[in-house]
């Protein structure tokens, strides 16, 4: 596979044909073995030496072994500093009716014919009569929380959507170049047709990220302070407990 891999098509390629049969229909999407977005702590440490060694290019090719599952054949497309603003978007989603995880794998089963129709009828309709109202942000959440299929309580307001999070055409039409405040449109995808409101750009993600991992630190050398030297008493139910005289009421605390 190494050898066949002389460009990411070539590496998509032979892992298709390389899957067994029951993984087929998987590697059928050449996106089946991409992984986006991850950062370094996300990553499998088997790989983290590789992935972030300074010399890394793209197109390089490695194999990776793992005493329990074998080998790893990896394909290195690129790195990102994370630098991009993220964006705030609501949507109303409308989910085919029949299209219901019976697997309960949480990957929706295809809907039938009649029902996806039946489901992007509806969108166009409830887009078409906001089009027709006052058209605001407000009537927009008014008609999530009525309609939606996910988020209605928040009027279908995802904030700080950053790239990787959501389904690709969701992610693709939030990331348009051209997206601007304001814009509506109706995007379908496995889960069925969500139609979209463009709020606009959110945090930095490379911040976020940065503020994440500090607070996550510094909230972990604060927990390891207050257990420092205490036992944990175990309970019937499994359940640990861990006695101290540490009571969380001054400000100093609470914002730790």
């Amino acid at each position: 596979m190494v050898a066949a891999a002389t460009s990411e098509k070539a590496y998509t390629d032979m892992a298709l044909e390389l899957a067994s049969e029951g993984a087929k229909s998987t590697y059928e999407n050449a996106d089946a073995t991409l992984h986006s977005g991850d950062s370094y702590d996300d990553i499998n440490s088997l790989f983290v030496d590789w992935l972030f060694d300074s010399a890394r290019k793209e197109g390089d090719v490695t194999t990776i072994a793992d005493a329990d599952s074998g080998y790893y054949v990896l394909y290195f497309l690129s790195t990102d500093d994370n630098n991009y603003n993220t964006v705030n978007v609501r949507h109303i989603l409308i989910t085919p009716e029949n299209d219901e995880d019976s697997d309960n794998d949480g990957t929706p089963d295809k809907a039938s014919d009649a029902a996806d129709a039946a489901a992007k009828e509806k969108a166009e309709k409830i887009l078409a009569d906001w089009k027709a109202g006052d058209a605001t942000e407000d009537s927009f959440a008014a008609l999530a929380k009525e309609n939606s299929s996910d988020n209605a309580d928040d009027g279908g307001l995802y904030e700080d959507v950053y790239k990787g999070q959501m389904v690709a055409e969701f992610e693709d039409w939030c990331y348009d170049p051209a997206r601007k405040a304001g814009d509506t449109g109706i995007v379908k995808t496995t889960y069925g047709y969500h139609i979209m409101y463009f709020v606009g750009e959110g945090e930095n993600y490379r911040r976020h990220q940065i503020l994440h991992d500090l607070k996550d630190a510094a909230y972990d050398e604060w927990a390891e302070k207050i257990v420092e030297g205490k036992d944990a008493v175990l309970d019937e139910a499994g359940t640990k407990f861990l006695r101290t005289d540490l009571v969380l009421g001054s400000n100093e605390a609470a914002a730790q």
